[in-house]
């Protein structure tokens, strides 16, 4: 048995998420599906985080183990073997041989999440279902320093939605960047880890305080009360991309 690290894209309007919901259309109950059909018998892959319903992923890492990839000579034949048997909404990009103790999920060193806002007074038809509508203008600067605030190891329980089990809520958010290229304005989070629904509710926090003209130290009160009644709404699944993972001690080898 050898361990295969895959690199994904996928669009999320499709699938009621990442994980496997019984008979649900999920990304990974798809891919499951693909290797069954391409090996002959039923087999699991263990993916990098959860997506919710909806939201789509520039970048995802899985792992499996496979007995005798090497039949498959380079790994860019499972790659393309693999992709005859998707859906045209996930694109197989990269296979490589990792560490047998390798794990697409607890060995991720940071994450990298991107809100994609439409800013016009008018839709886009090649943007819907793929970034966020706000009307009204946006100041990318005053953003920017607005999000700042969000920046350094807080306790993010105001940003978490209902239903969570998870109890330790302390996240550190390494960056967040407003930039802006035509009307598109890209919301740009970097962590540690995220909460259910964190980085949708921050985005929302985001664009509540700045439509309020409230300053930095507002949104740094909201994180220290911790009372998610406080923070924005949270912003719809179909703006929200998993942009990059970033992962420690991986050991890259295409060579079986």
């Amino acid at each position: 048995m050898k361990r295969l690290l895959f690199e994904i894209r996928f669009d999320g309007a499709p699938f009621r998420g990442w994980q496997v919901q019984g008979a649900l259309p999920t990304v990974q109950g798809t891919l499951n599906r693909a290797f069954e059909n391409l090996l002959g018998k039923p087999h699991n892959i263990c993916g990098c985080g959860r997506t919710d319903s909806g939201v789509h992923a520039n970048r995802y890492f899985f792992h499996t183990d496979m007995e005798a990839p090497e039949n498959f000579g380079d790994p860019s034949n499972i790659c393309a073997a693999l992709s005859r048997h998707i859906p045209k909404q996930i694109s197989i990009i990269h296979a490589q041989i990792v560490d047998n103790g390798f794990h697409a999920r607890y060995n991720i060193y940071s994450k990298e999440y991107l809100y994609l806002l439409l800013n016009s007074p008018v839709r886009d038809p090649f943007l819907e279902g793929r970034a966020y509508l706000w009307k009204a203008p946006l100041d990318e600067e005053r953003l920017s320093r607005l999000a700042g605030a969000f920046v350094g190891r807080h306790d993010f329980s105001a940003f978490c939605a209902a239903g969570s089990d998870i109890t330790d809520r302390t996240r550190t958010i390494y960056g967040f960047k407003v930039l802006r290229e035509g009307n598109l304005v890209r919301l740009i989070i970097s962590g540690n880890g995220f909460l259910y629904n964190m980085a949708r509710i921050m985005c929302g926090t985001l664009l509540q305080a700045y439509r309020d003209g409230r300053d930095a130290a507002y949104i740094e009160g909201i994180i220290a009360g911790g009372d998610r009644s406080r923070a924005g709404v949270t912003l719809p699944p179909h703006g929200l991309y998993l942009n990059d993972v970033v992962y420690k001690d991986l050991i890259t080898d295409d060579v079986y």
